[in-house]
Parts: structure tokens; sequence; C-alpha cells
């Protein structure tokens, strides 16, 4: 699908991701004070564990997939000739780190990164803007709807996001709906800008 496709489907993407964790809200809700896995485990018993089981698959999946591309970036565009599990065990060592402070120490250690990353997209676009090739962006009209929907689907489904979210929220002092609402101003903007930009930045290396 054409990024213009990809801009225009985030936001049905981002309300249908919320429509999907509205049963995990209205769970936090009815036990506050409490985490996702600790109310469910009073609201249903052992059976819980099933949501805790998949939670793990969920980090262990999505980390997989984040150390491996990460680390084959750097070692196809950076440094080709150090060996790839070099990248895999120091990616991996920092995010058993992670995982061993917890998801408020690393959320608000990840503030300072988004601005600091902000920051440095910032001045890098300054440097790019001669050079974007708009032309390269292709209307919607080339997509099918076959298309449309998968993508639809995958930006839903894929939004890992969400899920570190409804682990923050019980340490949030706002209800749910305000702060889902806040990171969807930020997130469909920023995912929409991105990837227009790297789109005409690449120009044809974008296909």
């Amino acid at each position: 699908p054409s990024p213009i496709t990809f801009c225009l489907l985030l936001l049905p993407a981002a309300v249908l991701g919320g429509m999907l964790v509205l049963p995990a809200c209205r769970l936090l809700k009815n036990y506050p004070g409490q985490d996702l896995l600790s109310a469910a485990a009073i609201r249903w018993g052992k059976t819980a564990k099933l949501l805790s089981l998949s939670f793990f698959l969920l980090a262990q999946a999505v980390t997989v997939q984040t150390v491996s591309a990460f680390s084959s970036f750097l070692n196809a565009s950076a440094y080709p000739e150090a060996s790839p599990w070099l990248f895999i065990l120091l990616l991996t060592a920092a995010a058993a780190y992670g995982a061993y402070m917890g998801h408020e120490p690393v959320a608000r250690f990840g503030s300072f990164v988004f601005a600091a990353l902000t920051a440095s997209l910032f001045f890098v676009a300054l440097q790019l803007i001669p050079q974007l090739q708009w032309e390269s962006v292709l209307p919607p009209a080339y997509d099918t709807a076959k298309e449309v929907i998968g993508l639809l689907i995958a930006l839903t489904a894929g939004n890992a996001e969400l899920a570190v979210l409804l682990f923050l929220l019980p340490t949030v002092c706002e209800k749910a709906g305000s702060v889902y609402s806040r990171w969807c101003l930020l997130w469909v903007p920023a995912m929409a800008g991105a990837v227009l930009f790297t789109a005409a930045a690449l120009g044809d290396y974008a296909d």
C-alpha cells in the first residue's frame, strides 16, 4: 500500500485498538489501585495465569523481532565485518536490564530518549529537505481493497504499545480515555510524518 494509505489508516487503527483494550480498562476501573495482572487474578483466580502467559509471549515476540531487526540493520549498514551475535547479545542484555528495572522506570527513561530522538530526527530532516522527491509518494488509488484491509489489521494488531499503556495506566492519575486520546494525538501525526518523509526521502528506493 502507498504511504498515503498508511497514513490515512493510522487513525482508524488507533480507534480499533482502543476498542480492543476497553475490557482491560474496564477491569482496571473495577479494581482501583491494582495493576492489570493483579486485577485479573482477583477477578478470575488461577485462570488469570493465561493472561500472564499471553503478555509474556507477546513481550518475548516483540523483543526477538526488535533485537533481530536492529541487529540486522547494524550488521548490514554500519558494521558489516562484526559478528551479528555481538549486537544480539548487547541488545538482549539491554532488554533484560530493562525488564529487571520494571516498566515504570523504563517508561520514564523513555521520555528522555524520545526527546533526544525527536531532536535528532529534526536536524536530519532539515538536511534532507532539499532531496525530497514527493512525486514518488503514490496516491491511494493504486491500492486494492485487500491490501487496505490487510494493512488496517496489521496496524491494529501489531500495535504492541497498547499493552505497555495497559501496564502504565494504574500509575497515571488520569482517566484511561484521556491518556489514550493524548497518546493517539502524538502517535498518529508522528507516524504519518515519519512515513511520508521517509518515502519522499528514499524516492525510488522506497519500493
